[in-house]
């Protein structure tokens, strides 16, 4: 019997097409990987500033984001001929092996990263929705994304036994046909959890509406709101356009170019996801920063105020509304009245405000005008740390 080929000796170039998708990749990843960054610290500043409130979707989002750079760092080195400088057309079968490998093994973790990243969006969803029905839904997808989650971990390491032979181009093909799925099996449950994960990505982006319907907040918020929390739809989009070229016979392509193509798409799902996931927590900020450019038009409804000055401030007589008293000896922090205010509402009250801005809590009979005037001299007065206060925004003397 010959002794193995050695796999560092057969030439396997890469062609010109593979070469530009591999640094498209690359770019279009560094950079929804950096703008991922920004959002998860943001988020979680704006959660232990000016009181520490985080929760367990801020958490189980913290881990999917470090489950989310493990998986882009693997896929990177797939690719390492792109950062050390090494010409693809001097790559041999030891360098794909190597490539294949990084690619499975990236696979397990981005399996775990989206399954987290929507347990994210669901259990925030969780302290939103009050109705039973819908509250047992989300228990449902809960379990259904625990269970996608270890039946994808365990497809990836069963997939051969032992798992080297996945990427072992040189091994036995009779023992590696008796010891590894074949290629249909592979497809089939490939197939089976990306039509999963493209049916929850679209569920996930409109099922806010549900429940904003019932916010008694004006309708241009309302669609603003829905809008950030929707933004899902792009990963369910990505999540279909990959499922129809796992579906899609491959067998005439450079098999390079079908892996870096699913690779690319798999890990702008998880971006856009992510992205998706924390950029409805980041409300009341957005504000703060649209409100310091001049591109915010915060105006206060009749019977709330706006300013910082002290006494009351009434409507017209025609319009028959409530009026807003703030007290001489009142001069609080407009956060620590909004959170105190949340804290009698309930246990999560000050995290939902800081999530949807939500000014009224129905179930507790709060008055929605009041705490719409609390909620805008919140963002007048309190500006974010890094930028000067506005200057549209003049103190009263005392």
């Amino acid at each position: 019997m010959p002794d193995k080929l050695d796999a560092s000796l057969i030439p396997a170039p890469l062609t010109g097409p593979v070469v530009d998708l591999a640094h498209t990749f690359v770019a279009v990843t560094t950079f929804l990987i950096a703008l991922a960054t920004v959002l998860c610290a943001a988020r979680v500043w704006t959660r232990c500033r000016p009181a520490f409130r985080m929760s367990s979707d801020d958490y189980v989002c913290l881990i999917a984001y470090i489950l989310i750079v493990v998986n882009c760092a693997l896929l990177f080195r797939s690719v390492k001929w792109i950062f050390d400088g090494t010409n693809p057309a001097t790559l041999t079968l030891l360098d794909t092996s190597q490539s294949l490998k990084n690619v499975i093994i990236a696979q397990i973790f981005w399996t775990w990263a989206m399954s987290l990243t929507k347990l994210s969006i669901i259990l925030m969803l969780l302290r939103l929705e009050q109705s039973t029905r819908m509250r047992r839904f989300l228990w449902a997808m809960i379990l259904l994304h625990v269970i996608i989650a270890i039946y994808g971990m365990f497809t990836q390491a069963l997939q051969c036994i032992p798992l080297r032979l996945a990427w072992d181009f040189l091994s036995d093909p009779a023992y590696a046909k008796q010891h590894c799925w074949n290629k249909s099996t592979g497809i089939h449950t490939a197939m089976a959890v990306q039509a999963v994960n493209s049916a929850t990505d679209c569920i996930l982006a409109l099922l806010p509406i549900s429940f904003l319907r019932k916010v008694k907040r004006p309708l241009r918020e309302r669609v603003v709101v829905n809008c950030l929390m929707g933004l899902g739809i792009f990963a369910g989009v990505v999540s279909l356009v990959k499922l129809v070229y796992i579906a899609r016979d491959s067998s005439g392509q450079e098999p390079g170019l079908v892996g870096i193509r699913l690779g690319f798409l798999s890990t702008l799902e998880e971006l856009l996801a992510f992205v998706a996931a924390c950029v409805p927590c980041l409300k009341v900020p957005f504000q703060r920063v649209l409100l310091y450019f001049g591109c915010g038009s915060f105006q206060s409804r009749p019977g709330t105020s706006m300013g910082t000055g002290r006494g009351p401030s009434c409507s017209d007589a025609e319009t028959s509304r409530s009026c807003t008293v703030r007290s001489a000896d009142d001069d609080r922090d407009p956060w620590l009245d909004t959170r105190m205010h949340d804290l009698r509402g309930s246990p999560n009250g000050a995290s939902e405000e800081r999530i949807l801005g939500f000014g009224e809590r129905s179930s507790t009979g709060v008055d929605e005008r009041r705490q719409w005037g609390v909620e805008e001299d919140m963002i007048v007065r309190s500006h974010t740390p890094a930028l000067p206060p506005p200057s549209s925004v003049k103190k009263s003397k005392p």
